[in-house]
């Protein structure tokens, strides 16, 4: 934790407050970042090299965010940008999956080797409801984004040209979140199964 704290206090100080979109993506990043650095490194090392990454990505997908909210010009840039925001928002999602698969294997696991252990059952549920309503709140946020760049890449803009090229790579990237976005949906399905069954 004062890794993070640390990260983030010196990069929220090299930005200006008209980038605080950019900030607010680089604590973002540095926070997940942070966390992957420690499951996968279980150090400190770990977690300072994870935040510091996850900031610098975390800024970057900030600044793309930023500009859908300053509003596109023209459809060739709207296409452009929701297809990079698509493109993280895809990465981030999978990673999240085979984080949840994991976890989800370890709980089939502990909760095995608990067997007829009433409380550790019960801690053992608590767990997983927890869980699930974390994998829950990541998939409405899916939702919600995809729903978002269907929108931007609709509206009418002054320059409503866009190379189809342009075009089917937004439409393939948007495919790529929808079907993480049902593995996301498989992995809340089991998980609230789990918790239900305990």
């Amino acid at each position: 934790m004062p890794i993070l704290l640390a990260v983030t206090v010196v990069l929220s100080g090299c930005v200006t407050t008209g980038d605080q979109r950019r900030a607010e993506g680089a604590a973002a990043g540095a926070a997940a970042g942070a966390l992957v650095g420690v499951l996968l490194g279980d150090d400190k090392k770990s977690a300072m090299i994870g935040a510091v990454v996850g900031a610098i990505l975390g800024g970057v997908a900030g600044d793309l965010v930023a500009k859908r909210q300053k509003g596109y010009a023209t459809r060739e840039a709207a296409i452009k940008t929701e297809t990079e925001i698509v493109k993280r928002q895809t990465e981030e999602i999978h990673a999240q999956n085979q984080k949840l698969a994991q976890d989800i294997r370890d709980y089939e696991q502990q909760i095995q080797n608990l067997n007829t252990d009433y409380a550790g059952l019960q801690a053992q549920k608590q767990i997983v409801a927890k869980r699930h309503q974390e994998a829950l709140s990541l998939l409405t946020r899916v939702q919600k984004e995809l729903a978002e760049t269907k929108r931007q890449s609709q509206k009418k803009y002054q320059q409503n040209k866009v190379s189809a090229s342009d075009v089917s790579e937004w439409k393939t990237k948007v495919a790529n979140l929808e079907k993480e976005k049902q593995i996301l949906q498989k992995n809340v399905d089991t998980l609230f199964s789990m918790s239900q069954s305990l």
